[in-house]
C-alpha cells in the first residue's frame, strides 16, 4: 500500500520519493493524509516489510530488523516510566520505537540513531506520521560520529521534519 499510494513508477523512484518528503512538509502531509484515508495501520511499522524485502543491505551492513511481535515484547517487559525517553540506538525503520512509544500509551520523547542512510528516511517518516516528538541521529552509534540530525516537533497532526545541521 505504502509504494502504490506514492504513485512511483519503480522502487528506486519510491526512495528518492521518501528522501524528498522528510524535506517538503505539504507533499509529506499530502501523502500520510492518503496513508491514513486508505486505513494504514500506525500501530505497526509501515515501511518494515518494504525495506527488508526491496532495500535491506544484509550482506555490507547486517541489516536486519526486528519483528513486530518481538518488538511489542520487548516494549511491554522493559515498561514504561511517567515521562519516558524511547532510546534506539540502531534504530532501522523504527519497529521498537513504535512498540515502545504505543506502549507508554504514546507518550515520551525519542532518541533514535540510525546508520544506513538508505532506512533514514523510513524512520523519520514512520516517525513524523505518528506525530512523535524527539532527535533522530545520522550516524554511527558506537564511534559517536554524526553525519546529520534532525528534530521531530509535534504539531497535534503530524510531526515536523527539521533537520539541524546542513550538507
Amino acid at each position: 500500500m505504502i509504494y502504490e499510494l506514492s504513485e512511483q513508477k519503480s522502487h528506486t523512484q519510491f526512495a528518492k520519493f521518501l528522501e524528498r518528503l522528510v524535506n517538503d512538509k505539504q507533499e509529506r502531509e499530502t501523502y500520510f493524509d492518503k496513508l491514513i484515508a486508505a486505513g494504514i495501520d500506525l500501530d505497526i511499522d509501515i515501511f518494515r516489510d518494504y525495506f527488508e524485502q526491496m532495500n535491506a543491505e544484509r550482506k555490507t551492513n547486517k541489516q536486519d530488523y526486528t519483528p513486530t511481535a518481538v518488538a511489542n515484547l520487548m516494549a511491554k517487559l522493559i515498561g514504561t516510566a511517567d515521562e519516558p525517553t524511547i532510546f534506539d540506538g540502531a534504530a532501522g525503520s523504527g519497529t521498537l520505537i513504535i512498540a515502545a512509544w504505543l506502549e507508554a500509551n504514546k507518550r515520551g520523547d525519542v532518541f533514535a540513531i540510525e546508520f544506513a542512510d538508505n532506512v533514514l528516511p523510513m524512520l523519520l517518516l514512520n516517525l513524523a506520521i505518528r506525530d512523535i516528538a524527539g532527535t533522530v541521529i545520522h550516524g554511527d552509534t558506537l564511534s559517536g560520529e554524526i553525519f546529520h540530525s534532525f528534530e521531530l516537533a509535534s504539531t497535534g497532526k503530524y510531526s515536523e521534519v527539521i533537520k539541524l545541521d546542513t550538507d
